[in-house]
């Protein structure tokens, strides 16, 4: 059986995947908030040492002050919280300790003065079902003929046909027609 090599204390060579941030599997033990203005973003970690890493990067090297327990806020402008943040920030960073790309690329926007990336919002097709009283839908024509609703809908678009806008449901003079096709 192997053995585990023991580590001084206070060291902080620690294997990489401590770094990557939390997942459901690996719940986060420290969460950080960085604001500026309207600007809000929170990370979450399993370890303290890429918190440091970014409240680094975000301060730009200028001084901070406290602005509560587990709170600063930099020259710059930039608020930061975190649980521990004192314990943290008497750490030493390794200067050969960087984060993973995706959780360094969001500083320089953040920090710049630029307006926030806004991502065009897709609307969802709303099809409108208000038109369906009066008509005869493909559950009462499965109905008619036996057959379960999805089997059914499974044939009407074998045969090609377009789903109405308002749903599976046609006049009687059309239900008559796609009746006779099914059943064909």
């Amino acid at each position: 059986m192997a053995r585990r090599r023991s580590k001084a204390k206070g060291s902080t060579s620690l294997p990489s995947e401590t770094y990557i941030p939390s997942s459901p599997t690996r719940p986060p033990t420290h969460v950080i908030t960085f604001q500026r203005e309207e600007r809000l973003v929170v990370k979450c970690f399993c370890h303290w040492l890429p918190c440091l890493r970014l409240i680094h990067l975000v301060s730009e090297g200028t001084g901070f002050e406290s602005i509560g327990v587990d709170a600063i806020e930099f020259e710059n402008g930039v608020t930061v919280e975190m649980n521990e943040l004192e314990k943290v920030l008497e750490e030493d960073l390794p200067e050969e300790f960087e984060c993973s790309y995706p959780h360094e690329a969001w500083v320089p926007r953040f920090l710049s003065d630029e307006a926030p990336i806004q991502l065009p919002v897709q609307q969802a097709k709303v099809r409108k079902r208000s038109g369906r009283r009066g008509k005869v839908t493909a559950v009462q024509i499965a109905e008619e003929l036996g057959l379960p609703g999805r089997e059914v809908r499974a044939r009407l678009r074998a045969l090609g046909l377009k789903k109405p806008d308002i749903g599976w449901a046609w006049d009687t003079d059309e239900a008559e027609e796609v009746k006779r096709r099914l059943q064909s």
